[in-house]
């Protein structure tokens, strides 16, 4: 198992420059003009992506080149970081010498100069999407005669040609993992395309190109998905649980096939399991994410839960609060939370109260069956005043440095949100005669604490 998790982060790192091209995106830019709802876009990947997958994350448009210049010049300055995360990789005894030569030369794709000596796109168009939920990877290419001289540097270094698969002609390089599965890769004229999936052969066809859905994805169908999302075509997504779970249950499914999961098959052996998983995806139907705003100094990236109305109303209670990032934003970064804690704890008890009398009897949910009684015993314990007063906290840091000792120091202001805020401000005057000698008194202005007052910063 521990090879599949390894396979999964390899391909993440492969991706790394794609993800990093296509970081901010926006409706607003003012040098690159709209597409048209609907037209064509620049991304030939669509159509090889099922419109029912369960999950998908496409840019229909390049980013403009100032952006582009701006992300890579960031990449490049933090490239060293993570040079340690693939020493680790290539050094762990589990990793195949097929692996560990891959790695070798990913760690010189970190920069832009490296990934376009690759023959990788600087600013790719690209498609990430599930094919009966193994993911699947589509990247534009630059240079396709880079590219394969890059894979004939990983073959030198293993002194050996890498394994392949021929699918009609088709040569499918094939890093594997573990016994009948593992990382494909293909690559063409202006295309790779890479997959975690079984050594199979619809499996190899589908990711070859000689096969395509039943009923592939189409712009229309992306546009509409943005407009509703407020996402921008610069790159965007979604996980739709009720797709996943359908897959997973489902006996004729490409992972029913390969078997070899015990949980997959208790849960399509357990009725309890598609009624239980169906409230729960009911619920919690969809994660939506994406870029929604991108100009000159500003990327937004949105991830939304969605749920259903039940769900978003007993949800709500619980961020009305006074504290919010929604505000003019300055220095160095900004973090807000608003909670109610008490609106949080009386959902937590509709939610648990529920299990208790109904205990859920999913294998997969054995968990919660066995935790349920625990759980409301806890969360009807009383509360402390101290802890029920907190609404949000709110941080502006100005400036942000690692001491010697580990420790970040810097400078800003650290709001805290309070029903009562003479509260606080009485537990910290007992606790800290420094601040008890600031004498803060409600409406006054912001006073810096003294460093005396927290000793064990120091």
């Amino acid at each position: 198992m521990k090879q599949i998790w390894i396979a999964i982060l390899a391909s993440t790192l492969v991706l790394a420059g794609c993800g990093q091209s296509d970081a901010p995106d926006s409706k607003t830019i003012d040098d690159q003009p709209a597409r048209a709802a609907g037209t064509s876009p620049s991304n030939a990947f669509i159509d090889r992506i099922d419109r029912d997958t369960a999950y998908a994350y496409v840019n229909l448009e390049r980013l403009p080149s100032h952006v582009i210049d701006k992300i890579w010049a960031v990449n490049d300055a933090t490239s060293a970081a993570n040079d340690s995360l693939l020493d680790a990789l290539a050094e762990d005894d589990e990793v195949s010498t097929e692996m560990r030569a891959l790695v070798a030369e990913i760690t010189e794709l970190a920069t832009r100069e490296g990934w376009e000596n690759a023959g990788l796109h600087a600013n790719p168009t690209y498609a990430i999407h599930s094919v009966s939920l193994f993911p699947f990877v589509h990247l534009e290419l630059s240079d396709n005669d880079r590219f394969e001289a890059l894979i004939q540097r990983v073959e030198a270094r293993l002194d050996k040609p890498l394994p392949r698969r021929d699918v009609d002609g088709v040569s499918i390089i094939w890093f594997e993992f573990e016994p009948g599965f593992g990382i494909a890769l293909q690559h063409s004229e202006n295309a790779a395309t890479l997959a975690l999936i079984p050594d199979d052969p619809t499996m190899l066809a589908r990711l070859a190109g000689l096969t395509g859905p039943a009923l592939p994805m189409d712009v229309k169908t992306l546009d509409a998905f943005n407009a509703e999302t407020g996402l921008t075509a610069y790159g965007s997504g979604f996980l739709d649980w009720r797709l996943l779970v359908a897959e997973l249950l489902n006996p004729d499914s490409m992972l029913a096939r390969i078997g070899g999961s015990e949980a997959l098959e208790q849960l399509r052996a357990t009725p309890a399991c598609a009624v239980e998983l169906d409230a729960l995806t009911t619920a919690i139907p969809r994660v939506v994410f994406g870029y929604s705003r991108l100009n000159a100094s500003n990327a937004d990236f949105l991830t939304r839960i969605e749920t259903s109305p039940a769900i978003g109303q007993g949800l709500m209670p619980i961020a009305q609060a006074p504290v919010s990032i929604d505000r003019p934003l300055t220095g160095l970064f900004n973090l807000g939370m608003a909670f109610d804690l008490v609106a949080a704890r009386e959902f937590g008890r509709s939610m648990v109260d529920g299990w208790v009398e109904n205990p859920p009897t999913c294998p997969a949910f054995e968990g919660i069956a066995e935790n349920a009684a625990t759980l409301q015993q806890g969360l009807n314990r009383p509360i402390p005043p101290m802890i029920t007063n907190l609404q949000g906290v709110f941080l502006a840091a100005d400036e942000l440095e690692m001491a010697d000792n580990a420790i970040p120091a810097g400078g800003g202001t650290l709001s805290f949100y309070m029903r009562n805020p003479q509260l606080l401000v009485g537990m910290a005057e007992l606790f800290s005669p420094a601040v008890a000698e600031l004498q803060l008194q409600p409406g006054s202005e912001p006073q810096k604490v003294p460093n005396e007052a927290l000793p064990q910063l120091q």
